[in-house]
């Protein structure tokens, strides 16, 4: 955990001085000096599991999230610009099942795995504007560190419910932790801007197999869709 505080506060610090070296030498017009901004909205997340070649993540269910998000756009061009920033994400899925076991009973089993990570996204945008209407795109890669998390489950046998609540151990040891840190992907989204307010979609595609089991090929990986909404502050001077 000692190395992932380093790793946060070193991004904090980096965005702190983007803006800086942005503005460095000659001055600039106003559409191209760097701006603050601060994002949150809604996340739906799942996951893809797939263990030798087969997937068995089919009836997983999308997990209710949220995320939020503080950012700083820097122009390369009156189009372009590169949005790096930090983000707290509820990521994880849900699943129900049901089954009669070898002496008759019937098990009614429902779970949720929420994870929450800390995630570094790296995007360029490429945009259009029309007055104070605009229309964005936006590519790029993240990085993501988990943080904290549980899983809950709760077993109905024949109507008796029994529940159970477990804390995430992050780390990278079979059968001891349940999923690794450090996660990856891309970040793809289209949105409109009104002045000030941004809103977007975005896609996260987790590219970084964060299970720790290895037997049978094992692979989990991250997917989320999110709603946001931004809102872009004055230039920073």
């Amino acid at each position: 955990m000692k190395q992932t505080h380093k790793l946060v506060l070193l991004v904090l610090i980096t965005l702190i001085c983007l803006p800086s070296f942005a503005q460095r030498s000659v001055s600039k017009p106003d559409r191209l000096k760097p701006k603050i901004g601060i994002r949150a909205g809604l996340n739906l997340s799942n996951v893809l599991e797939e263990e030798d070649n087969s997937i068995n993540s089919k009836g997983y269910d999308i997990l209710i999230g949220f995320h939020a998000c503080i950012f700083v756009k820097i122009p390369m061009s009156n189009r372009f610009a590169f949005e790096p920033g930090i983000m707290i994400s509820r990521k994880g899925f849900q699943n129900s099942d049901e089954w009669t076991d070898s002496i008759e009973q019937v098990h009614d089993f429902y779970e949720i795995q929420s994870l929450y990570y800390i995630d570094i996204p790296l995007p360029f945008t490429v945009s259009q504007k029309f007055g104070s209407f605009g229309l964005h795109g936006t590519i790029g890669p993240y990085v993501g560190i988990g943080i904290a998390g549980s899983i809950y489950d709760e077993d109905k046998i024949d109507g008796v419910k029994s529940e159970t609540d477990t804390k995430i151990s992050w780390g990278v040891t079979e059968g001891k932790d349940d999923f690794k840190h450090m996660d990856w992907g891309f970040t793809f989204g289209m949105g409109v801007e009104i002045k000030s307010i941004q809103i977007s979609f975005y896609y996260d595609l987790g590219m970084g197999n964060i299970s720790v089991e290895r037997e049978n090929g094992l692979c989990i990986y991250n997917k989320v869709a999110r709603i946001s909404l931004a809102y872009m502050f004055g230039k920073i001077e």
